[in-house]
């Protein structure tokens, strides 16, 4: 069985539940930093993109967090509120 981050599956991206485990915290607390990184405006928290209802996390954006522990990828554009 593998865990379906480092088997390349081909997803770039993944649901908050999915890269909960990789960041050793719960699925509450991930859903917590992924809205604190949409209010901030990518500024904190943990990187995700809102398809509607949907949150998914960029599999280079995560990547790049876990392995550097910052977040310098492309600029987001400004939010819509």
């Amino acid at each position: 069985m593998t865990d379906g981050f480092a088997a390349d599956d081909g997803h770039v991206l993944l649901r908050i539940d999915e890269a909960a485990p990789f960041l050793r915290i719960g699925r509450s607390l991930a859903y917590k930093l992924a809205h604190e990184y949409l209010a901030t405006d990518g500024a904190s928290g943990l990187p995700v993109i809102r398809f509607g209802a949907c949150l998914r996390v960029p599999r280079w954006a995560f990547t790049e967090l876990i392995t550097t522990g910052r977040l310098d990828g492309p600029p987001r554009p400004p939010s819509r509120s």
